[in-house]
């Protein structure tokens, strides 16, 4: 299964140098993710800054584009009702949408389970986070798994593809000795936060980030 959505890279026209190919390259990273609030430009996402010195953009330009530009929300705790779980591929991070799994090395976990044994005799009182690390979990496409070994413990993503069966899966989980000794928390957590619907910006909160954006550069930057 091919995960890399990109093509070759475009090839100048003609007999191009490539100044014209750099240009372009140039321009398109000069192009806006947002409207930009400075009012002499009016460039929308996706356009260059139409103000000739802050084609950059520059310092103080950039700065007032930073400042219009949509906060990250936080995630909510849960995905939408009745929706389906996203999973990210922890090596790509492209969607598993067909081929993949979530996977661990069982028997590294069972040596994992006697060192920290050890260590804890060694170390009474110690905080066990300071000892030897749990053995991670991967979540990735069958042909992003370069790492993939014989003793590995696999779970289909098909079985991952909902709460409910992430729930059951983890109660399942709970019975095997080796588990413990992995990082199954931060599997699900992982699978969580990219789940999780993100809560929509309030009408306050989008005209004290429009305000903001307003003071951040000087009027001169209208002169451009």
């Amino acid at each position: 299964m091919s995960v890399n959505a990109g093509g070759p890279a475009e090839q100048p026209e003609g007999g191009s140098t490539g100044l014209a190919g750099g240009h372009r390259r140039r321009e398109v990273a000069a192009a806006l993710q947002v409207a930009c609030p400075v009012p002499t430009c009016g460039a929308q996402p996706g356009q260059p800054c139409t103000i000739r010195r802050h084609h950059g953009p520059d310092a103080r330009h950039r700065a007032r584009i930073e400042v219009a530009r949509p906060r990250k929300p936080q995630p909510a705790p849960w995905p939408v009702d009745g929706a389906g779980l996203l999973l990210l591929c922890q090596q790509c991070w492209q969607e598993i949408s067909g081929d993949g799994y979530a996977t661990a090395n069982h028997r590294a976990a069972f040596m994992r389970g006697k060192a920290l044994l050890a260590w804890r005799r060694d170390n009474p009182g110690v905080d066990v986070r300071r000892g030897p690390a749990p053995v991670p979990w991967r979540l990735v496409h069958r042909a992003c798994d370069n790492g993939r070994r014989d003793d590995d413990f696999r779970i289909d993503a098909r079985y991952l593809r909902n709460a409910c069966q992430l729930l059951h899966l983890s109660v399942r989980l709970t019975g095997k000795q080796w588990v413990p000794n992995t990082d199954w928390a931060a599997l699900v957590a992982h699978i969580m936060r990219a789940s999780a619907a993100p809560e929509p910006e309030t009408a306050a909160a989008a005209q004290r980030r429009a305000e903001a954006a307003k003071r951040a550069v000087p009027q001169e930057d209208q002169d451009g």
